[in-house]
């Protein structure tokens, strides 16, 4: 998960610097859309599937990730009064994190769901997974890998949910921009 971590990292100070500039819907639509674009090829993973390409794919999913979060709070935030920031900022916080711990749960469940019965000839006697022999390791590589494509193909759908955020993040700060800044009246365009 190291990539994706530094994939983040590197996008958060630019999408900052380009939400103060155009706002945070656009920038929130574009890192969704990369998140969601490099969710999708972890749906196809194989058992062969290389290491390398696994890493990169999670350090533009992070750039994504770091694109989309953060803005998000940031212009959801910019539309308060600042007697409601406390407040908002402590619900967002928590609907984040137990938004965070519920889909980690489903995926760990969707995960052993899958992943069961490619696993019995792997568990030992006590019930604990033991080092697995190169052969087992060979034969159950392709059917855990599906199992992982399984989980990753509803984290990909789960993904592209914030794109629509974005979008209607992006229309209400499109609305608020005309209310604070009106064009000329027709009046003074003829007068």
């Amino acid at each position: 998960m190291a990539p994706q971590g530094v994939g983040a990292a590197i996008a958060l100070p630019i999408s900052g610097r380009i939400t103060d500039r155009i706002g945070g819907g656009p920038v929130v639509v574009v890192g969704a859309t990369v998140a969601t674009l490099a969710t999708l090829p972890w749906a196809f993973v194989a058992g062969d599937t290389p290491y390398a390409l696994l890493m990169a794919i999670l350090f533009v999913r992070g750039i994504g990730l770091g694109s989309s979060m953060q803005p998000a709070l940031a212009a959801s935030l910019k539309v308060l009064r600042t007697d409601q920031v406390p407040r908002a900022t402590a619900a967002l916080n928590t609907i984040r994190q137990v938004g965070a711990s519920i889909g980690t749960a489903v995926a760990a469940v969707l995960l052993e769901s899958q992943a069961q019965a490619t696993m019995p000839q792997a568990r030992g006697g006590s019930g604990v997974l033991e080092p697995l022999p190169p052969a087992v390791r060979a034969e159950i590589a392709a059917p855990l890998a599906d199992a992982f494509g399984h989980v990753f193909l509803w984290a990909t759908v789960a993904t592209g949910l914030a794109i629509a955020g974005g979008l209607v993040l992006w229309r209400a700060e499109t609305r608020t921009r005309r209310e604070l800044n009106p064009g000329p009246s027709m009046g003074a365009l003829h007068g």
